[in-house]
């Protein structure tokens, strides 16, 4: 695109410009929208969900695809990473929640990178966003792993770094590594548990609590050292 083209793209109104993905973001806010409906009218909580995930050889497949799907819909992780160790024991439910997890943060980086597509130009580095962009994008591997270990909340990282269009492989490799204590705290957590649907009675194992909670401490102490790792080069 020559310089007089992206001008007059520039000088276009905001809905001329950007119409195919303001008809995407409508069409993801009907389907949020209708999730949430159809959850409270239904009264479709937790325990349906777990019941549903319970229920048959495709549980763990039914897991893995809500996992995968959740970010488009706002369902937090963490209640599905607690159902995991909870449904399935510590390795089924690490084994499926690292890979829905894992498929979730690949998904929401892509619709974030699809909605930041052209709001972001490459050959503008001026700017503020712009300049934070190029650092990260400079820095992708350790500025998501700094991240995924501060605990930021996961579904902001992962579309942030789609929308500041950060390396996809640096971003995929910083999210399994950094997201993995925090998933294992998670699971245990569910591990731990062991919930009656049909009371709604719940009970915990205290030492995998502490287990849980010494992995979160253990991911907040690796953060820090990545941090004065980063100040001493700079």
């Amino acid at each position: 695109m020559t310089t007089h083209e992206q001008s007059v793209v520039r000088g276009a109104p905001l809905v001329q410009r950007h119409w195919p993905r303001l008809v995407a973001l409508a069409c993801w806010a009907v389907l949020a929208a209708g999730y949430l409906w159809y959850a409270r009218t239904q009264d479709a909580g937790p325990e349906q969900l777990l019941a549903l995930m319970r229920s048959g050889v495709f549980g763990p497949l039914v897991f893995i695809a809500l996992f995968t799907l959740r970010p488009l819909i706002f369902f937090p992780a963490s209640v599905l990473s607690v159902a995991g160790g909870l449904l399935f024991g510590l390795t089924g439910g690490l084994l499926y929640t690292v890979i829905g997890s894992n498929l979730s943060a690949m998904l929401a980086y892509v619709v974030g990178r699809y909605f930041g597509h052209s709001f972001l130009m490459r050959d503008e580095p001026t700017g503020a966003l712009q300049r934070y962009a190029l650092s990260m994008r400079q820095n992708s591997f350790q500025t998501v792993l700094l991240m995924r270990l501060l605990l930021l909340p996961y579904d902001v990282v992962n579309y942030f770094s789609g929308f500041l269009r950060i390396n996809w492989r640096a971003y995929f490799a910083a999210t399994a590594i950094g997201s993995f204590p925090v998933t294992l705290s998670l699971v245990l957590v569910g591990v731990s548990g062991d919930v009656d649907l049909s009371t709604g009675k719940f009970a915990l194992n205290p030492w995998l609590l502490v287990a849980s909670a010494l992995l979160i401490g253990a991911s907040l102490l690796l953060s820090r050292h990545f941090r004065n790792r980063a100040r001493l080069r700079c």
